[in-house]
């Protein structure tokens, strides 16, 4: 790298001039109304470290700081050094938006773009290390020897290519020239130095630029954009091809004259260069950037089109322009504009544009029918509404933060929220391109499980939120593993469960290797939520790691996060819940401390009712619950979280018709918000059924769901067998055996396809059990049911249930082979379980299934020849039935027969 050139000052500053020209471009020009109040910077001596690296050699200063070469030893390469220091006293505010600068290096991953490495904080600045380029600026390689016009459009439209990249990802440069541009001695072109400003974008603040090659607005202080880096890289391409600049002037205040009274130079005639090439440079230094290109790519379009035809892909796209914190890239200032929160939208509209819902819509068309018919539509109509909120709730915390009412921390949470936002967006972008019908089926969830934007603005939604990094190099690289950890939030929940697993423990070795530890436990918090969706007791080891490791690093907010999940989970295990109550004493009591946030007291609330409930305590686990549905439909609406909170409550309610409101309520979000097919909604929808008033209600619902699973989910062989299953149940209890009978067969077969786990054993148990009854294959029904009684035994209410139901179905195949003793003995078990669970747990459904199952017992006491104890189990399934109000009519007459 050169040294810089000479500085100039703005008219009126005191500074001195310096002759611009073709073999002497001119310096930056800086405003005088910041002061300096740091001082000079000194060069360091080579062996001198900064950070990790250490100085080599000193290779140039500039008004911003110096450039060194540096050896890298972790990496063992060589590399550029640029040394920089906030102008002005650096204050709270200045150092936020030093650190947003810092943040914006990351923006741009393009190969003429010079590479970024690292960025980390060097006394009262911050230091970058970039790739270090062997080769020469485009002033020297010009000035070596004379270029055809063809090798130095070749060279620029590089470097415009390079200027495009940082427009893409919402950064203007506002000193390009020749001298800021490298070409290596690979032939590859790289921009360098992205207006290396670090002072807040208001009035009065510095504007650097090099007046040379100035647009007339900066000239007149007013706002500079992705129009104003054109022209610039016009007059500099302009002073290439023809050996002259394009305004005359000997000096800054003749420059802005000539510049800002549009006389431009008439491109000499000896030099021959195309005349679309001439007009296009001609036209991007038209004075009202109205009448400019309307962006650098249709400039580059106009001086050569066969070079750029070709357009970057959407994978491209939204990798290089929309993951925060990502790439490598030179560190930039965001576009010097009247309003400086103006850039949010450029930024959104890299990630969801026309370009990326034409690939998803294309990948959504090769899906069944349904899938374009009916999901497309909605996913598209979320992901628009979500990026117009994320540009408002951008553009008002932004001004929130110009007005100073975000404390420094607040600041620099939001910024971290708005990057993680966006970069959940970009992943949802690309798992959406590639879907296939299991993706195109959770596309809804996707698109409506996005982090609220709203959240980034609210100091109550930041409060929950992890502590900001003063270390710049840190918050660098804890941004990019925050935007992994999205990225799994996205793949398990457009049901990649196994590929986010893997990458979540990809995440957890890189919080490791970052040594940051707030990081590190929201990695291993992501982790338990993939395990307690599926499994909760699996959950408990990553969850009991986060909670260790936020409460090493004074996270209290993942520390009442991790114990809310964990004490879900321990809820779930068997003895666990002495431990779940434990964990409920300590998390309310940290609540306090950490200000009460609603979104982690909606968690908490949630779970601690969910907890009663399965320790059978619906008194005091229904308060619970309502204020956590309180807080979640005050935050936002009537979301997935607030279905299953209208869940847990719907199994507290004491009336069945509330019960059966709420499910209802429940399944209408779920299925609005997922669809009709997907995994939730179908869990609910068979809760619906079970709840039913009456079995033929039950019968339409789960053919509904069981139709739905045949069209959308063909291959998910499980849930076809579990909806089957609960369809078969039905059709008993509504008297249509027939259909019960072919129901519980097709599940049977396939489950025969699946292999046999934990999880489904239960449940594979009883399809095998009642498919036996049918067929008459008993001792294979049997002997499963009887293994997994053994592996039953013992545990919570919820547990002795599942106990209660195996015994009810070996009864019934005891009592069909003509075993009466062993089906009295299982069924009066059954029974005896059903009336102690009916006596401690409030459930809606365990009535009618205690009723089926004193019928079956009354059968097996009078087979045994025990008519006194018959008739009292008769009465007391008939008296049930009776209070049905008819939906069970149909058992009368079999009833009666009994009695005689």
């Amino acid at each position: 790298m050169s040294n810089p050139p000479p500085t100039l000052r703005a008219p009126g500053s005191g500074g001195r001039d310096v002759r611009p020209g073709p073999d002497r471009p001119t310096g930056p020009t800086r405003a005088t109304n910041v002061p300096h109040t740091l001082p000079d910077p000194i060069a360091l001596e080579p062996g001198h470290e900064i950070g990790r690296f250490t100085v080599l050699s000193y290779l140039g200063a500039g008004a911003m700081g110096i450039v060194y070469a540096a050896y890298d030893p972790e990496l063992d390469r060589k590399v550029a050094l640029k040394v920089l220091r906030p102008q002005g006293r650096p204050d709270s505010h200045g150092r936020v938006r030093l650190h947003d600068e810092a943040q914006a290096m990351a923006k741009v991953s393009h190969p003429n773009v010079a590479v970024v490495h690292e960025v980390g904080l060097h006394e009262d600045g911050i230091f970058i290390a970039m790739e270090f380029v062997r080769g020469a600026t485009l002033h020297a390689w010009l000035a070596k020897q004379p270029r055809t016009w063809t090798e130095i459009l070749d060279a620029f439209i590089q470097a415009g290519r390079g200027l495009a990249a940082a427009h893409g990802a919402g950064l203007v440069h506002r000193d390009f020239k020749p001298s800021n541009a490298m070409i290596g001695d690979d032939g590859r072109v790289r921009v360098l130095d992205f207006g290396l400003s670090c002072t807040p974008a208001k009035a009065g603040r510095e504007v650097v630029g090099t007046p040379a090659y100035m647009p007339p607005e900066q000239f007149l202080g007013q706002p500079v954009g992705p129009a104003s880096d054109q022209f610039s890289f016009c007059a500099s391409l302009y002073q290439a091809l023809f050996g002259q600049l394009p305004f005359p002037g000997d000096n800054a205040e003749e420059l802005r004259l000539t510049v800002t009274s549009g006389q431009v130079r008439t491109p000499p005639r000896h030099v021959r260069v195309p005349s679309r090439v001439s007009a296009a440079i001609l036209r991007g230094l038209r004075q009202d950037p109205k009448d400019r290109f309307a962006s650098m790519e249709e400039l580059l379009r106009n001086l050569d089109h066969d070079r750029t035809r070709g357009r970057r892909t959407l994978m491209g796209a939204v990798f290089g322009a929309a993951v925060l914190g990502l790439g490598g890239g030179y560190l930039g200032a965001r576009p010097q504009a009247a309003d400086p929160c103006s850039d949010g939208a450029a930024q959104i509209d890299q990630v969801w544009n026309p370009d990326s819902r034409a690939a998803i819509e294309h990948a959504f068309a090769a899906l069944p029918p349904a899938f374009a018919a009916n999901f497309w539509p909605q996913v598209r109509g979320v992901l628009d509404d979500w990026s117009a909120d994320w540009k408002r709730s951008y553009r008002e915390a932004c001004e929130a933060r110009e007005r100073h009412e975000f404390s420094e921390e607040l600041a620099l949470r939001s910024s971290a929220c708005f990057e993680r936002a966006r970069a959940a967006l970009a992943s949802a972008v690309v798992v959406l391109h590639k879907a296939d019908a299991d993706v195109g089926l959770h596309a809804l969830e996707v698109a409506t499980s996005l982090p609220d934007p709203a959240e980034c603005r609210s100091s109550a939604g930041l409060v929950a939120h992890t502590r900001a990094s003063r270390d710049i190099g840190t918050a660098v690289r804890r941004r990019r593993v925050m935007a992994r950890i999205e990225d799994v939030k996205v793949h398990a929940r457009a049901g990649r469960t196994l590929a986010a697993k893997q990458l979540a423990d990809d995440v957890i070795r890189e919080a490791h290797a970052l040594g940051d530890r707030p990081t590190l436990a929201e990695a291993f918090l992501q982790r338990g939520r993939l395990d307690i969706e599926v499994d909760p007791t699996r959950a408990e080891p990553f969850l009991n790691r986060a909670y260790l490791v936020a409460l090493g690093a004074g996270e209290d907010n993942r520390v009442v996060e991790a114990l809310a999940l964990r004490l879900y989970a321990r809820s779930h295990a068997p003895d666990g819940l002495p431990r779940a109550f434990e964990d409920l004493d300590v998390v309310t009591a940290l609540l306090p401390r950490i200000g009460n946030p609603p979104s982690l007291q909606a968690l908490v609330f949630n779970n601690a009712g969910s907890l009663y409930l399965t320790a059978g305590d619906a008194r005091h686990g229904e308060p619970y619950l309502h204020e956590s549905l309180r807080l979640r439909r005050a935050a936002g609406g009537d979301d997935v979280e607030v279905a299953k909170t209208l869940g847990n409550l719907a199994l507290l309610a004491k009336d069945p018709a509330r019960t059966r409101e709420l499910v209802g309520e429940s399944l209408q979000i779920l299925e609005d918000n997922l669809g009709v097919a997907h995994p939730e909604a179908m869990a609910v929808r068979i809760l619906a059924g079970a709840l039913a008033e009456d079995p033929e209600d039950a019968v339409q619902l789960l053919e509904r769901g069981c139709d739905a699973l045949d069209e959308y989910r063909p291959d998910d062989l499980r849930a076809r067998a579990e909806c089957l299953q609960h369809l078969a149940a039905h059709a008993r209890e509504a008297g249509e055996q027939a259909l019960a009978d072919q129901e519980i067969l097709r599940a049977r077969a396939l489950i025969e396809h699946l292999p046999d786990a934990d999880p489904f054993r239960f449940d594979d148990a009883l399809i095998r059990g009642y498919a036996g009854l049918v067929d008459g294959t008993h001792a294979t029904a049997l002997a499963w049911l009887e293994r997994t009684l053994h592996e039953l035994r013992g545990g919570e209410w919820w547990q002795r249930r599942k106990v209660a139901e195996i015994e009810l179905c070996i009864g019934l195949h005891l009592l069909a082979v003509g075993d009466v003793p062993g089906a009295r003995r299982a069924l009066a078990d059954s029974v005896a379980i059903f009336e102690q669970i009916a006596a401690k747990a409030h459930d809606n459904v365990l009535p009618r299934t205690l009723a089926a199952a004193r019928l079956a017992l009354a059968e097996a006491l009078s087979a045994g020849f025990d008519p006194e104890a018959a008739a009292h189990e008769l009465a007391a399934a008939e008296s049930w039935y009776r209070r049905s109000e008819g939906e069970f009519a149909w058992r009368m007459p079999a009833i009666a027969e009994r009695r005689q």
